[in-house]
């Protein structure tokens, strides 16, 4: 198991301590595209022939130190339908 399983393995174990950057790193290596939003949101995108997928991804500040359980569940729903279609990870 490479380093980038490792990390997606972590995230789903325990989905409530993810931080922005982690969550960041997965949907770059998913080829997701970054835009920002207004203040401390962040827009996630990639489109696929059958599907476009999109985030917005609440960057913590405030004294959190994690993006919220939904969101990155979210994330890895999309990750789940992605490999499905064969466009798993890129090395």
């Amino acid at each position: 198991m490479g380093q980038k399983e490792k990390i997606i393995a972590q995230i789903r174990q325990n989905p409530q301590k993810v931080t922005f950057s982690t969550l960041e790193k997965l949907l770059t290596w998913y080829q997701f595209d970054k835009r920002p939003g207004k203040g401390s949101h962040f827009i996630f995108k990639r489109r696929t022939a059958s599907r476009t997928f999109r985030f917005t991804i609440v960057k913590p500040h405030g004294g959190r130190k994690y993006v919220s359980a939904e969101a990155v569940d979210e994330v890895l729903q999309a990750v789940d339908e992605l490999e499905a279609l064969g466009l798993g990870l890129q090395d």
